[in-house]
């Protein structure tokens, strides 16, 4: 499995012509991988273009590639505005992996654990 960080731009702004080679490299990511039969996983990040689960499922139906599924950062869904156990539940199915780390409200690092608004429990008790 590869884990793929879900960024179009990182130093640069975001644009429609950034978010278009982003598409289409990740469909022919994607197409390479599932040659190899190795599966790659997108993270939810701290960039609103990867910033919930339903936006990567969004990119998982345009894929429509079993190839493709999911790593969401259970800190990175909370930190956003999000339903983190609808988004949870959304995911089930293409779920592989997950990235525990703590967060808050807009900060997406250095929150040591127990120190941020991550409701681990609820989120575990969601996946099994």
């Amino acid at each position: 499995m590869i884990q793929l960080a879900g960024y179009d731009v990182y130093y640069q702004e975001a644009n429609n012509e950034t978010r278009r080679r982003f598409r289409d490299g990740l469909k022919e990511s994607v197409e390479m991988a599932s040659r190899a039969q190795v599966t790659l996983a997108m993270e939810i990040m701290d960039y609103p273009l990867m910033n919930s689960i339903s936006k990567a499922l969004g990119y998982a139906h345009y894929l429509n590639n079993p190839w493709f599924q999911l790593y969401p950062d259970i800190g990175n869904l909370s930190a956003w505005d999000n339903d983190v156990q609808m988004e949870l539940q959304a995911g089930i199915g293409h779920i592989v992996a997950v990235h525990v780390k703590d967060t808050k409200p807009g900060v997406f690092k250095n929150v040591p654990f127990g120190e941020g608004v991550v409701d681990f429990e609820r989120c575990f008790e969601t996946l099994k």
